[in-house]
Parts: C-alpha cells; structure tokens; sequence
C-alpha cells in the first residue's frame, strides 16, 4: 500500500511540476486583502531554519504533519510532498519563501494566489519546487512539493 502511495505521489508530482511552466508562465497574479493577522516576522536568524530536503528552508517552529506527507529519499532523486501547520500568515510566509529560496539559489518561475491560498513555484539546475501556502481558520498550512535530483545525476537525467 506504502508503494502505490509513493508511485502515486511521484507521478502526481511529475505532472505538477510538468506543467508549472505553462500555467506560471502567463505570470497570473490575483490577491485577495483579507489576511488574518498571526505571526508577522517568521524568522530572524539562519538558526531559526531547517533543510530537510537541500536548499529547501522550514521555519523549526513549524508543526511537521507526517501523516500527510511523503518523502522517496534515493541515492539519485529527492521527490515528494512535505506538509506544515503554523501561526504564520500567508503574506509572512510567501516573503520568507520569496526570499529564502533566493538565497538558496532557486529562481521563482511564478506565483498565484487566489481567495486564502498562494501558490509558488521554483527551479533550479537539481530539480523544481511547488509551495503551496494557505489559510486556515486557527492555522496556516504550509505544502512544499519537491523534485530534487542528486548533484551528481542532474546532466544524466536532464540530457
């Protein structure tokens, strides 16, 4: 059951990043001004993040959802969905990603955000990442999508 849930989980997840592209690159912006106010500043410091897949950044004080995320961790490709629950806004939240993800060496491809969800979508030469940021009615939940190929696979695969 574990398998097909990974298989599942793969091939949605190539079919999501796939498709990025196209659906980012009419560069959509739509927004919605009612934010509710929780945490406004998510992080400081670099000691205030984690890496649990490379040179993608959590917040430590994020709540990790393990029964709602999946990770397939090979010798050769990182791929899957990691989810969150916090009490940071969605506004926070898309600056820390915006920026922090820069900083790590992604370019942003797109975004979109629409009623209480923002979407964001990066690359870079190791793979893609799709973040999904929304709202909740205590919480925000965070959905970070990730294809990541190993340094020393990415020419293989890619040629």
């Amino acid at each position: 059951m574990v398998k097909k849930i990974q298989i599942i989980l793969i091939i949605l997840s190539i079919l999501v990043f796939t498709c990025v592209d196209k659906i980012f690159a009419q560069n959509v912006k739509l927004s919605n001004p009612k934010v509710e106010t929780l945490k406004t500043q998510p992080v400081k410091k670099l000691s205030d993040i984690n890496f649990p897949v490379p040179h993608i950044p959590v917040l430590k004080d994020l709540n990790y959802q393990p029964e709602k995320s999946a990770i397939l961790n090979t010798s050769n490709v990182i791929i899957g969905m990691l989810v969150y629950k916090c009490n940071y806004n969605v506004k926070a939240l898309v600056e820390f990603y915006k920026i922090q993800m820069r900083n790590q060496g992604w370019t942003e491809v797109g975004s979109i955000t629409a009623s209480k969800i923002t979407l964001l979508a990066f690359k870079r030469p190791e793979g893609s990442a799709f973040i999904s940021i929304s709202q909740g009615s205590f919480t925000s939940q965070l959905r970070i999508m990730v294809i990541y190929l190993r340094k020393n696979q990415s020419n293989a695969v890619c040629e």
